[in-house]
């Protein structure tokens, strides 16, 4: 009993990060749904979330630049530095090599603020929206409460 309690305990998420979920979902969810419903008529065959983060007030703007023209950018919290990209048509490998790029090419710009991010590629259409705002929200909170070394968390939702 004592174990399944400590498992439990581990699974509660901090107000913080609960209200970083609530703000991902309010401004990604409508995108989201757009998109699920474009693989599901199959003019898509993936897309994936990047969550994002760098302590920079300039991030967002940097991002835009980097960003593809069909890859919607979203901020989530200027101030907090953290980002939502959805970019049609791409696997969680894409995503993994688009932000070690952008990662590069921001630290020659900015050597004193790193990058922080989740990537979850999405290829079916049984996942709700917010099976993945958790999808990105739990890698991405692992990472900044230590439990990750990496500064980039990805997966896949099949």
């Amino acid at each position: 009993m004592q174990e399944r309690k400590s498992e439990l305990k581990s699974k509660i998420y901090d107000e913080r990060v609960l209200k970083i979920g609530i703000a991902i979902h309010d401004k990604i969810e409508d995108p989201l749904q757009i998109l699920v419903r474009l693989l599901r008529k199959r003019r898509l065959h993936s897309f994936s979330a990047i969550l994002i983060k760098s302590d920079s007030g300039s991030f967002g703007e940097f991002m835009n630049r980097h960003k593809r023209r069909s890859d919607l950018l979203y901020t989530i919290n200027s101030k907090a530095g953290l980002y939502v990209l959805l970019c049609q048509e791409t696997q969680v490998d894409g995503g993994y090599y688009f932000v070690d790029r952008l990662t590069k090419a921001w630290k020659e710009e900015q050597t004193e603020h790193g990058v922080i991010a989740s990537i979850v590629a999405v290829e079916s259409t049984k996942y709700e929206v917010w099976d993945i705002v958790f999808a990105l929200l739990d890698p991405f909170n692992d990472i900044i409460m230590g439990h990750k070394q990496e500064n980039v968390s990805y997966g896949t939702l099949k």
